[in-house]
């Protein structure tokens, strides 16, 4: 009897972990490790299922810290609230938006081809509306194929009006040196007006305005 107690308190931690892993990895996920806020379903989602697990997971540690189970009438019990702690912890790992996290979220303009005929380009806003956004110029090289991404500095994107059809933040136009270009940004597009000159054999953006 005492080894099937000591065997289902083993089985109760594993349980307890992989309950915990589940509410980590889904306010992670869902936050992009804190960087951006939680939508409505997320919202809606954790509290059916995080708010009861976070119940379930703060009862068993309490009983596992106390000796947890110690006789084998109130396994049945226990049984049943591990089996919904597990079930629980299935919709918040299949909910997790790795999105701007794990993995770059990128939206971009219409791709465009320089006046020379040398690069195709857009413009990518990456992980837009998080803290760890950021705005690049994406090129590549229609000769080599090889592709270059450059950091542009600016500001962070409040919001953005996206046309049906087509988008074009920013124009690229050589300057007649080799692997030097002039980018604007354009009226319509979410970023201020700005002028840089882009090296590309540098992989740099000099803000000139």
């Amino acid at each position: 009897m005492k080894k099937i107690v000591v065997a289902f308190n083993i089985f109760w931690w594993i349980c307890v972990a992989i309950n915990f892993g589940s509410i980590l990895w889904f306010v992670l996920g869902n936050t992009a490790n804190f960087q951006r806020g939680v939508d409505l379903v997320t919202t809606v989602i954790f509290m059916i299922c995080g708010v009861p697990s976070l119940i379930l997971l703060m009862w068993s540690l309490y009983m596992l810290k106390n000796g947890g189970l110690k006789s084998p009438f109130s396994m049945l019990g226990v049984t049943c609230l591990l089996v919904i702690m597990i079930s629980l912890s299935v919709p918040l790992y299949k909910n997790v938006n790795t999105s701007g996290w794990l993995t770059e979220n990128i939206k971009i303009d219409t791709m465009q081809v320089t006046a020379d005929n040398q690069y195709e380009y857009y413009t990518e806003l990456v992980n837009t509306f998080q803290r760890n956004s950021s705005i690049r110029l994406y090129l590549k090289n229609l000769h080599s194929n090889e592709e270059v991404r450059i950091k542009l500095d600016l500001p962070k994107v409040s919001g953005i009006s996206w046309n049906s059809k087509k988008n074009f933040f920013t124009t690229l136009q050589p300057t007649g040196h080799e692997g030097k270009y002039i980018l604007k940004t354009q009226k319509l597009s979410p970023f201020p007006e700005a002028i840089f000159e882009i090296d590309i054999k540098e992989g740099k953006a000099i803000r000139l305005e």
